[in-house]
């Protein structure tokens, strides 16, 4: 019985050890391809590269504005995470509080069915929207869209938690 279980727990690792390697081969030409040239990465797309040249990685830190990029993306997480946490914990706190009430259980099937249609449906719409409102190329319209998108989902989590 004993051996069974030794042989099953080396399979087991023997599948994940192949899994692992699957999963990390990708990452690895990833990684190792970008320090070639397109010449030496055609030649010999596995091998380790002749000369580790991280001038790529510079060009592209300079010609793409990451800390700018990335300030965008910080500010747009805060703010939409903040506007989400807060309007779904208030509305699923009352939903929950009035779960008896049956205008509670109509208004909880309409947030609901915010989930059920994809918010690419609604691109045109919300263009549409943001350029009435003159909000095109701001950061406060994307952070509006995305506390929109994801506040039906957040406040069905927080109703039915409490």
């Amino acid at each position: 019985m004993k051996t069974k279980k030794n042989i099953m727990e080396i399979l087991k690792h023997v599948y994940l050890l192949i899994i692992t390697f699957i999963v990390l081969t990708p990452i690895y030409y990833l990684l190792v391809t970008t320090f070639k040239s397109g010449t030496e990465a055609a030649a010999k797309p596995m091998a380790l590269p002749s000369s580790w040249d991280i001038t790529p990685y510079i060009n592209a830190f300079e010609k793409m504005q990451y800390p700018r990029a990335f300030g965008n993306t910080l500010i747009i997480t805060v703010c939409a995470v903040f506007g989400i946490v807060m309007s779904s914990t208030m509305c699923g706190y009352v939903l929950n509080r009035k779960e008896k009430s049956k205008i509670t259980k109509i208004i909880f099937l309409v947030i609901l069915s915010g989930m059920m249609f994809p918010y690419q449906m609604a691109v045109l719409g919300l263009y549409k929207l943001v350029r009435s409102l003159d909000l095109m190329n701001t950061l406060t319209a994307v952070i509006f869209i995305d506390i929109a998108i994801n506040i039906p989902f957040a406040t069905f989590l927080k109703a039915k938690t409490y």
